[in-house]
């Protein structure tokens, strides 16, 4: 039987049904089993209010119904769980809120735009301060850019003179070295054209004076020979010849004027001029008793005359030719001399 009894529990159990309804605004459990059926009253709405044209009335029957709405969820929460149902305002207390929530809403709004008009005016003056100091820093920058600006043209109108300055020096340097390099060709052009004249003409008139004087017949050579003795017992001698005491012999012609000289120029000049003749070594000192005038020995004749023979050019020999470096076509002199006399007389002892 008890079996039986919680078969049918179960079935009745299984049977029941739970639904939630809205019924004149109101929220309705109704809850049906086997053979019966329960209904719960819920929260029930206020009536919907009749919307007005004005705009604050409708605003506060928006606000009364957003408030309803609220409380209604919570209602409906609460009744669910099957919690107690939470207080509930009155229609005048919805009414007092709802009217000062414009105003309140109002001052909010008038607040923070006020807030957004500070804001604003605390923008623009650090605004305007921000462009007051662009345009202080731009003003000085301009005044030193223009200052520099300024400062570098008159640099560049320096260099422009000191370059005008040192172009002009250049030319009148590059001038006076151009006319002091024409003077000095000149100079010397005029200082090579003298030299060369005066040198010619010295070249012509020693040509001319040594060919005369080569012309010139030679003076007879003579010779003396002298013997003293002292109280001592000492003896000397003296040779003398006229061509020692004439004027010295002049060069040839050709030696001046750079011509080869010819062979027998050196025996020619010998033949011109005879060597001394040696000293005779004086006999040692006799007693005064014995004292004896000296004699001296006889010499042989000179050999000087046949080197001048063997040297004198031959008879058929080509007169001298000018030389390359005789100026002014001068000519060579003859370089031979007349022949000398065969020799001076020997001397007599006294």
């Amino acid at each position: 039987m008890r079996n039986v009894m919680l078969v049918l529990g179960a079935l009745a159990s299984a049977c029941t049904t739970t639904r939630v309804l809205q019924r004149d605004g109101c929220f309705v459990r109704r809850t049906e089993r086997a053979g019966s059926a329960r209904e719960e009253i819920g929260p029930c709405a206020r009536p919907p209010p009749q919307w007005s044209s004005d705009r604050a009335t409708r605003l506060a029957q928006e606000c009364m119904a957003s408030e309803e709405s609220r409380w209604m969820s919570r209602a409906v929460v609460a009744w669910g769980r099957g919690e107690p149902l939470p207080a509930r305002a009155t229609e005048a207390e919805l009414m007092r809120s709802c009217v000062l929530e414009p105003a309140r809403l109002a001052d909010q709004s008038e607040a923070a735009k006020a807030r957004a008009e500070a804001e604003r005016d605390r923008a623009r003056l650090e605004r305007e301060a921000s462009e007051a100091a662009l345009r202080g820093e731009s003003a000085a920058l301009q005044a030193r850019l223009d200052s520099q600006g300024e400062a570098l043209r008159e640099r560049l109108a320096e260099l422009a003179a000191d370059r005008d300055a040192l172009r002009a020096q250049a030319d009148d340097d590059r001038k006076h070295i151009n006319g002091s390099a024409d003077r000095l060709a000149t100079f010397l052009g005029d200082t090579a054209t003298r030299s060369a004249e005066s040198l010619g003409q010295a070249a012509r008139s020693a040509s001319e004076s040594l060919g005369e004087a080569a012309r010139k017949p030679a003076a007879p050579a003579l010779a003396f020979a002298a013997s003293t003795s002292d109280s001592d017992g000492r003896a000397g001698s003296e040779h003398r010849s006229s061509r020692d005491e004439a004027a010295p012999q002049a060069l040839a012609p050709a030696a001046l004027l750079g011509l080869g000289a010819p062979a027998c120029a050196a025996p020619l000049a010998a033949c011109a001029a005879p060597a001394a003749p040696a000293a005779t070594p004086a006999p040692p000192p006799r007693p005064a008793a014995a004292r004896t005038p000296a004699r001296l020995p006889r010499k042989p004749a000179r050999p000087a005359a046949r080197a001048c023979e063997t040297c004198a050019p031959p008879a058929d020999a080509a007169p001298p030719r000018p030389g390359p470096g005789a100026p002014g076509g001068a000519v060579e002199a003859e370089a031979a001399a007349p022949p000398a006399p065969a020799g001076p007389r020997p001397a007599v002892a006294r």
